[in-house]
């Protein structure tokens, strides 16, 4: 989060790079244990062959599978779980090109610059809790869609004036409020988005909302750098580097 926050290199770079994009989606994520509803996310996404239109980033810190990996279904019943079956994505590392030799670069991957859409995984899929995972694709000017909570996106207009993308997603599953159904009707709508749009096409559908999304989240950052101490700034930029 502080990187969009006080780091100005970081927002020419980005800046510099904004050209139509060559690939149809991205996602970054790790998997980790606690957080197994992201291993439900990837296995559907393999499971339709959308890693195939993918710039696809994986940390995995998943060593030793020791347990049965499951999604809590919201509103919890009974506090029952429902197992996740890996029946199409393999757990593992997968590192972007521009990684190979710079693991956890400080800048965006030139991956994620070149894709059109961007498929966020959030931290907290039962609260509304953007973190900079929702803030990154507003920041370098891509339309996207999160994997988290019910009414995420209505929220995340709501309560910070980001515009949607209408005009090439249906939001109909922000109003699901059963996890697993939501996410199966993301996925759903990202099969949807292959089959209709190229990265081209979405690069000009998106093009005005994106930049309207992006001076607001400039604002934002214009907001929290100002109520911020410059010496704190100080150390921030420092720590980042």
């Amino acid at each position: 989060f502080y990187y969009f926050v006080v780091d100005e290199e970081l927002s020419d770079n980005v800046l510099e790079h904004h050209k139509t994009p060559s690939k149809l989606f991205v996602i970054l994520v790790t998997i980790k244990p606690g957080r197994d509803n992201r291993l439900y996310i990837l296995n559907e996404i393999y499971r339709n062959k959308l890693n195939h239109f993918c710039n696809l980033g994986i940390t995995n810190h998943i060593k030793h599978m020791s347990w049965v990996p499951n999604i809590c279904d919201y509103p919890l019943k009974f506090m029952d779980s429902d197992t996740i079956e890996l029946s199409h994505f393999k757990i593992q590392d997968i590192m972007l090109p521009s990684e190979v030799t710079n693991r956890n670069q400080r800048n965006i991957p030139v991956e994620f610059i070149d894709s059109s859409f961007n498929i966020v995984i959030e931290t907290i899929y039962d609260n509304f809790f953007p973190t900079e995972k929702t803030i990154r694709p507003l920041f370098i000017k891509k339309p996207f869609m999160v994997f988290s909570s019910q009414h995420y996106h209505k929220k995340l207009n709501e309560k910070y004036g980001i515009k949607l993308f209408d005009n090439i997603i249906d939001y109909s599953f922000d109003e699901i409020e059963n996890t697993r159904d939501r996410y199966d009707l993301q996925i759903q709508e990202l099969v949807k988005i292959k089959n209709t749009y190229t990265p081209s096409d979405i690069f000009k559908l998106t093009k005005d909302t994106t930049q309207y999304n992006y001076e607001i989240v400039m604002e934002i950052r214009r907001n929290f750098s100002e109520s911020i101490s410059e010496e704190y700034a100080s150390f921030l930029r420092n720590h980042i580097k």
